[in-house]
C-alpha cells in the first residue's frame, strides 16, 4: 500500500503506537501506518467518533471486533488490538506489504482466466475463514485485497459490519460500503449475510475479467435501479477470452436474489475452478435451473392466458341536457309598429285645385241661373257675367297656385 505524509490534524500517537504515515481514508475513517512498541509495522484504522458515540452501539462494536479477532490469520490481515472507548476509537491490524488489487487493476488492466483462478482461490479462502468466525465483510472490493508476497490478503473485514450494525446511519437510510460493490439487499437496507460477500466478490471478478464494473452508477438509488432492471452483460461478450462456463459462474454471483447465488465460498471456488477449465459445476447448473423456475412461477400472465369475466353492460338511461338558463326564461313576442303611409308629393295642392275648380263651376252655374230667371238679360250679358266670373275665379286660382308653389 502507498504511504503518504501525515496531514495537519492527524494523530502522532495512538495509545502505545507511534503514527508515521497515512495509508488512506474512507467513509468510516482514516488508515495510518504506525509502529508498535516492539518496532513492528501495524495498520491502524481510526474510526469516526460519531459511529460509536452511543453506549449500546459501542458495546455491539466491541462484540463485532472481538469476533473479527477470531478469524484465522492466513489470507487475512489479523486484528491485533482495538480501543473503542477513547476520544479517537481505533482498530489495529496486521500490516501487509504489497500493492492493493485496485492499484494492479488500474495499472495492468483485465486479467486472464489463469491469473483469476489463482487470485480467486486466495480471496475465497479468506472469505471462508471470515464467515466461519460468524463475520460478514460487507465491504469487499479491490482496495481491500492486498497482494502480498505469499498471496492475496483480505483486510478491513468486521469493521464495516460493526459500523453497519451500530451506526444510526443505517437507520437514516444510508448503507455502509462502496456502492458499486454492494449487494441489492445491502443497498436496500435489508438483512445482510454471507451471500452479500459472494455478490461483492462477483463484482470484483467481473471487473478483473471485463475491465469494467457490471453496473455503473453514481449513487445508491441509481445502483438499485440498474440491479433491478436486468442482468449484467455476459463476461464472454465483454472479454472474448472468457469461456461461457466461467461467465455463467460469475453471473450466479451477481444474481439479485440471494437464493440464486452460491451459498458458501467453497461452492463458488468449485464453480470458478470448473468454469476456468471449461466445465459447469453441478451447483451452477442447479442454481440456474432453480432461478429459471422461480422466475417462471412469478412471471406475469400473458394476454393469451388471461381471461377476464365479462360483465353485462349496465342499462343506459336517456339523458336530456337541460337548456341553458338564458333559454329557460321566455321572452314576449316582438311587436311591430304599423307602417306609416307616405303621402305622395303634391296631394294637398291637387285637392285644393279640385275644390277651387268646383267652386268656380258652382259660381258659374249660379250666375247663369240668375241671369236667365231675370228675363231681361241678353246672351251678351250672360257671356259677360259668366266670363267675368270665370276670369275672376281663374285669376284667384292662379294667385293661390303661385302662393302654394312659392312655399
Amino acid at each position: 500500500m502507498t504511504t503518504s505524509r501525515l496531514q495537519p490534524g492527524d494523530p502522532v500517537t495512538l495509545g502505545p503506537y507511534r503514527v508515521v504515515g497515512r495509508l488512506g481514508e474512507g467513509g468510516m475513517g482514516s488508515v495510518f501506518l504506525a509502529m508498535d512498541p516492539a518496532g513492528a509495522k501495524v495498520a491502524i484504522k481510526v474510526i469516526r467518533a460519531e459511529l460509536v458515540r452511543d453506549p449500546k452501539a459501542r458495546t455491539r462494536f466491541v462484540r463485532e471486533v472481538a469476533a473479527a479477532r477470531k478469524v484465522a490469520r492466513f489470507c487475512t490481515a489479523k486484528v491485533l488490538d482495538a480501543d473503542l472507548v477513547g476520544r479517537r476509537p481505533y482498530v489495529v491490524t496486521e500490516y501487509i506489504e504489497g500493492p492493493s488489487l485496485q492499484e494492479v487493476v488500474d495499472s495492468r488492466g483485465p486479467l486472464g482466466s489463469t491469473g483469476l483462478e489463482t487470485l480467486a482461490a486466495g480471496v475465497l479462502t479468506a472469505l471462508a475463514a471470515i464467515h466461519a468466525a460468524g463475520v460478514v465483510h460487507r465491504d469487499l472490493k479491490p482496495a481491500n485485497v492486498l497482494l502480498s508476497a505469499v498471496g492475496p490478503r483480505v483486510i478491513d473485514f468486521g469493521i464495516a459490519g460493526a459500523v453497519e450494525e451500530t451506526s444510526d446511519l443505517t437507520a437514516a437510510g444510508h448503507a455502509v460500503g462502496t456502492p458499486a460493490y454492494m449487494a441489492p439487499e445491502q443497498v436496500s437496507g435489508g438483512k445482510v449475510g454471507p451471500a452479500a460477500d459472494v455478490y461483492s466478490l462477483g463484482v470484483v471478478l467481473y471487473q478483473l475479467l471485463a475491465g469494467k464494473l457490471p453496473f455503473e452508477s453514481g449513487s445508491l438509488t441509481e445502483l438499485a435501479l440498474r440491479q433491478q432492471e436486468g442482468e449484467a452483460p455476459p463476461l464472454s461478450e465483454a472479454n472474448l477470452e472468457v469461456g461461457s462456463e466461467l461467465s455463467r459462474a460469475v453471473a450466479r454471483c451477481l444474481a439479485s436474489d440471494p437464493r440464486d447465488r452460491y451459498a458458501t465460498a467453497k461452492e463458488l471456488r468449485e464453480a470458478i475452478e470448473a468454469g476456468a477449465g471449461g466445465r459447469d459445476s453441478a451447483v451452477t447448473v442447479a442454481l440456474e435451473t432453480a432461478a429459471s423456475e422461480r422466475r417462471a412461477s412469478v412471471a406475469p400472465p400473458t394476454m393469451e392466458t388471461t381471461h377476464l369475466p365479462q360483465r353485462a353492460p349496465a342499462p343506459v338511461e336517456p339523458y336530456y341536457e337541460p337548456a341553458p338558463a338564458y333559454q329557460q326564461q321566455p321572452y314576449p313576442p316582438p311587436t311591430y309598429a304599423e307602417p306609416r303611409r307616405r303621402r305622395r308629393p303634391g296631394g294637398t295642392l291637387t285637392r285644393l285645385l279640385a275644390l277651387l275648380f268646383l267652386f268656380v263651376l258652382i259660381a258659374t252655374i249660379v250666375a247663369a241661373v240668375v241671369i236667365l230667371t231675370s228675363g231681361g238679360s241678353s246672351g251678351d250679358d250672360f257671356e259677360r257675367v259668366v266670363g267675368n266670373s270665370v276670369r275672376d275665379q281663374v285669376d284667384g286660382l292662379r294667385s293661390l297656385i303661385e302662393d302654394a308653389t312659392r312655399r
